[in-house]
């Protein structure tokens, strides 16, 4: 996530959003029914045709799988908006992968476009093949949620009003209703990911899958989850600190947070929150702190023109959202993914009005819940968190903070390669005897908050790894 993401993101000193209450009352009495009808043949409906791309603006050469987009209602009144890219290597029977971003409130679209998706996008608009997107290896599903992020939509004006709670139960309407319209894809193997505030997002929808897919209509296996924001205050504690380590703050200043809001009930003061400002002030607007030894987007960047030929280690690009941002504006595009015409104009992030107390609450609970389940033999999920450690952010050391009281470590922080260097290193942890679910912990080693903009080799490779339980 860049800078310019940063001032519309929850970690952005005073872009906390405003806190409401939603009708969860009226909500359940649109909810699809829990009861869904395994189709006997497993045929492509003619929905999912009418969602087929059959051209793409700036793209001049044959990508080699099918794609698809449109809308999928998760109520009467609430219209999701995904981009369903068939894998490279095997659609029949590669894993299904479900891929939301952050925010609260940033479009899925972040991650196909300057993360992980099989296209780099040029400033000119040209669609260049990514040889690191991770549907060399899975079915990836991108989706804008909430709906009102992005292309998706609401009829009802209080649906914009939105948070935890209600991300969950239509994340999970979501999934069911994608199975039903591709149902040659209910037998794959199902998971979810995300980055960031997927660190609320993601524990949460895999207990309403556990809750409510009671007849196992989603052939669900585990998540994949990337530099999580799960606890504000230890999650705000390391992040100054990593300001600080990297000498990109005076220690005198340092000194002043230290005394008056580290490690006290003052955090959130007016008085904390000045001095918070003054640390984005000294370190000005020229270091990203979603990357802290990478540069920021220039507006005079220069086109992708090594993106000619692939490269084994491709450097990072830091203008990456912002031509996605005009690609995704361009109204041939919007055409071209079948965009409703009532959907606003693409942002990156914003568009619902999250509830402020839902950010404030840590999730800690959520994922002890899940160990504790696993333990107790309740489910098998492969479950993966995975953390660049050059993000201060959402830092490493934000999510070991939470992270070791979860259950013991059976192997801790054995180092993993790719392309024969070390790529960071690797705990697992002992959920017992009663369950082949597994728990692991996996740094990548230089990578910033987004993960595969910054290390496409590793995460691919990591990415490879956690759907063989390679780790």
């Amino acid at each position: 996530m860049s800078t310019t993401v940063m001032g519309k993101s929850i970690f952005a000193i005073g872009a906390f959003l405003t806190a409401s209450l939603y009708n969860f009352a009226a909500y359940k009495k649109e909810t699809p029914s829990d009861v869904r009808v395994h189709l006997a043949v497993q045929e492509r409906t003619a929905s999912a045709e009418d969602d087929r791309i059959t051209m793409l603006p700036g793209l001049d050469y044959d990508p080699g799988f099918e794609q698809f987009s449109g809308y999928l209602d998760v109520s009467a009144t609430r219209h999701i908006f995904y981009w369903y890219m068939e894998s490279q290597s095997d659609p029949a029977n590669d894993p299904v992968v479900l891929w939301t971003n952050g925010g609260p409130g940033c479009s899925g679209l972040l991650g196909m476009g300057a993360e992980h998706g099989p296209f780099y996008i040029s400033k000119s608009g040209r669609l260049h093949d990514n040889p690191y997107s991770w549907n060399k290896v899975a079915n990836m599903i991108y989706f804008e949620q909430p709906a009102g992020v992005g292309f998706s939509y609401c009829d009802a004006a209080e649906d914009y009003i939105t948070g935890d709670e209600q991300a969950a139960a239509d994340n999970y309407n979501f999934i069911v209703e994608f199975l039903q319209r591709y149902p040659e894809r209910q037998t794959n193997d199902f998971y979810v990911s995300s980055e960031s505030y997927g660190g609320h997002y993601i524990p949460q929808m895999t207990l309403e899958i556990l809750r409510r897919d009671i007849d196992h209509f989603v052939n669900f296996k585990g998540f994949l989850l990337g530099n999580p924001y799960v606890d504000p205050l230890s999650n705000m504690v390391t992040q100054f600190e990593a300001y600080y380590s990297h000498g990109l703050i005076a220690k005198p200043l340092f000194d002043d947070w230290s005394k008056k809001c580290k490690d006290s009930n003052y955090w959130m003061s007016r008085e904390c929150d000045q001095i918070t400002t003054n640390m984005f002030k000294q370190f000005g607007h020229g270091i990203n702190p979603y990357a802290l030894d990478y540069p920021v987007c220039k507006k005079d960047a220069a086109e992708y023109s090594h993106l000619e030929r692939p490269v084994s280690n491709p450097a990072f690009k830091p203008c990456s959202q912002e031509f996605l941002e005009n690609y995704l504006d361009r109204e041939e595009v919007r055409d071209a993914l079948h965009v409703a015409p009532s959907a606003k104009p693409w942002d990156v992030c914003g568009g619902v009005r999250y509830s402020k107390s839902d950010v404030d609450i840590p999730t800690i609970g959520l994922y002890q819940e899940l160990i504790d389940q696993a333990k107790a033999g309740k489910h098998d999920l492969n479950m993966l968190i995975y953390s660049g450690d050059d993000d201060s952010i959402c830092s490493t050391a934000g999510t070991q903070y939470w992270l070791w009281d979860l259950a013991e470590a059976s192997s801790i922080w054995k180092a993993w390669q790719a392309q024969e260097q070390t790529s960071g290193f690797v705990t697992t942890f002992d959920l017992g005897d009663k369950t082949n679910a597994t728990f692991t912990f996996v740094t990548v080693h230089g990578a910033g908050h987004e993960v595969p903009s910054y290390r496409p080799v590793e995460a691919l490779e990591m990415f490879r790894r956690f759907l063989a339980h390679g780790f």
